[in-house]
């Protein structure tokens, strides 16, 4: 299949990613080596992009390329999208301690703001094993916490 223009997520990337550069080389024309490094970081991007979007006749090549380049920022933008590393979304969480006797399912929708406000009352955990986000009352000691997206348990520190 031979296209004139080939345009992935690559090539928009590459795209956003040069333009961004070149109006950011404004904001800071008395740091030198900044200006410069935006200045090349822009034109680099922008030829490859154009590259990219003559020679796309090989159209299995440049797949390939875009299937490297999604695999290697997924995590960037699973991060952004409120995924794990899995790419399942992040929907519920149980807070499981001696003294509450379970827990009760609730989102993990918590706006930074809101984690901020609630630093003082509440801790926030990492799952081992899934790597799941997890919210505990601060100040109950060592407690036993349970995952309920792999359903694992370990002691921490609340």
């Amino acid at each position: 299949m031979n296209r004139l223009f080939y345009m992935d997520e690559l090539n928009k990337t590459l795209l956003v990613t040069g333009l961004i550069s070149l109006l950011l080389r404004f904001l800071f024309p008395k740091v030198a080596w900044l200006y410069y490094a935006l200045l090349i970081v822009a034109v680099a991007c922008l030829i490859f992009f154009v590259i990219r979007m003559v020679y796309a006749s090989n159209t299995d090549k440049r797949a390939r390329e875009n299937r490297t380049f999604a695999a290697a920022f997924a995590g960037i933008k699973n991060f952004f999208t409120g995924r794990n590393k899995n790419g399942h979304k992040r929907a519920k969480v149980v807070n499981t301690s001696k003294d509450s006797g379970g827990g009760t399912p609730k989102k993990n929708k918590r706006t930074l703001a809101q984690r901020w406000n609630e630093r003082k009352s509440h801790r926030y955990l990492v799952c081992p094993q899934c790597h799941q986000k997890l919210r505990v009352p601060r100040g109950k000691g060592k407690i036993k916490v349970t995952c309920t997206m792999c359903k694992n348990q370990f002691i921490a520190k609340s």
